[in-house]
């Protein structure tokens, strides 16, 4: 299933091959071991910018570094990504 052609398949199918995507790509950046490195640094940093496609678990790290929060979108706005965001 492509989750990408949107219309095709059924929008709960969709929803759940994207969730799951999410929740992969989040992992296997946490797991990282540079990026566990990086998160035992106790800094403070003016601005996270973060791609919010699938990562949306990692907004947190602007709380975390007590920074603003810059996100944006590769492929154009969808609801969603406002939802997210707060806009």
């Amino acid at each position: 299933m492509n989750p990408f052609i949107f219309g095709k398949y059924p929008a709960i199918g969709t929803l759940v091959v994207l969730s799951n995507m999410n929740a992969d790509v989040v992992d296997l950046f946490m797991e990282d071991t540079e990026v566990q490195k990086f998160l035992k640094i106790d800094q403070k940093f003016d601005v996270c910018l973060f791609e919010i496609f699938f990562v949306d678990a990692l907004l947190g790290l602007a709380e975390k570094y007590n920074c603003i929060l810059i996100s944006f979108t590769t492929f154009g706005t969808v609801k969603w990504s406002d939802d997210v965001t707060g806009k």
